[in-house]
């Protein structure tokens, strides 16, 4: 890296740090970095670039917790190994139609469940961003507003812990979302079951279950199959008032 500044975000409110550190990222010329300084993990961020800049960033951590946590983010000066590239590699929605009514049919199963359409959609987006899938999240975003989702929360699902605009029952379902597409790394703790337990009945626990499932299937074929981003237009309508 050719540059040394440090950006602490300790003194920021939480719902800005994130803008922050784009903005400084954006303003890097490349083979440049900066030394984040922070005091809590910085992996939500990580999961954020992963998605919306995805081999267009380098990541160094330098200080892991449990009071401060400093990490090197830089531009490098040709794409990172791995980086992705652009062009559709097949159209499996053509190729073997029934692999996408087998999917289909398990996002008919949650549909009829009493989960909550925008509950869905956090979830789905949160799956999105971390494995980071560009045609997914360019969908469920579009969605979530068509069905009245609001877009501040749209924009803060990566640091959702740090946000104060999402319900308990929401929080826990992120958290179980989190837990299952990490799963080699998490092993589906049981603090995080508890509190998923505490704010879903059995039949959701296994609707949230198999939906998260499905996501990361979507997410899998899509990226996999490097599928076009950009052109989905929503035709869902916003969802009725409870009672209405």
């Amino acid at each position: 890296m050719t540059d040394d500044r440090i950006l602490d975000v300790r003194a920021e409110p939480p719902v800005r740090r994130h803008a922050v550190i784009f903005e400084t990222f954006e303003a890097l010329d490349a083979g440049a970095g900066f030394e984040l300084v922070n005091d809590h993990d910085p992996k939500p961020l990580y999961y954020q670039l992963a998605a919306e800049r995805p081999g267009v960033f380098t990541w160094e951590s330098i200080e892991e917790g449990p009071e401060v946590w400093r990490v090197r983010i830089g531009r490098p000066t040709a794409p990172a190994a791995g980086a992705r590239s652009m062009t559709a590699r097949l159209d499996y929605r053509t190729e073997l139609p029934e692999a996408i009514e087998a999917m289909s049919g398990l996002e008919k199963v949650v549909e009829s469940s009493t989960l909550e359409p925008l509950l869905l959609e956090l979830v789905k987006q949160r799956a999105s961003q971390i494995n980071g899938c560009a045609y997914c999240l360019d969908m469920h975003t579009k969605d979530a507003v068509a069905i009245g989702e609001d877009e501040q929360r749209l924009h803060l699902v990566p640091v959702w812990r740090e946000a104060p605009f999402f319900t308990p029952r929401e929080r826990a379902a992120l958290a179980w979302t989190e837990a299952l597409t990490l799963l080699p790394e998490t092993g589906a703790p049981d603090d995080v079951y508890e509190t998923l337990a505490r704010e879903f009945d059995p039949p959701e626990q296994i609707a949230l279950t198999l939906a998260i499932v499905a996501i990361n299937g979507w997410n899998r074929l899509a990226v996999g199959f490097r599928r076009p981003v950009g052109s989905y237009v929503s035709h869902r309508h916003p969802e009725p008032a409870a009672g209405g």
